[in-house]
């Protein structure tokens, strides 16, 4: 699996948007995941984009499902880092914030 989560460095939050998840593995995507994520590479890239209807929380931390503008004030702000689950690591094998300063100034 992997996806973005809401939460500063250090410290874990809900999730705000799925890349990838496979329902056919041991710790699957929970049901509150939406219909249609795809099946996670084994290696490789991820690429795409998300939309208001990608986004699904984390209602108890402020971000609601749909609330786009909210998820990426949250990016925009360092508040999310990204992190990729493996069968060896099933926690979460690889945890990144995300630097806005890519996408522009703070």
């Amino acid at each position: 699996m992997a996806h973005i989560h809401f939460g500063q460095q250090h410290t874990n939050g809900g999730i705000s948007v799925w890349f990838c998840g496979d329902p056919d593995s041991p710790s699957p995507p929970p049901p509150s995941v939406p219909a249609g994520l795809p099946i996670c590479p084994l290696s490789g890239t991820l690429e795409g984009s998300f939309t208001a209807a990608d986004v699904i929380g984390p209602a108890g931390q402020g971000i609601a499902a749909g609330e786009f503008e909210e998820f990426v004030n949250a990016i925009l702000s360092g508040a999310t880092y990204v992190n990729v689950h493996s069968l060896k690591h099933p926690p979460g094998e690889i945890r990144g914030q995300i630097d806005s300063r890519r996408f522009g100034p703070r």
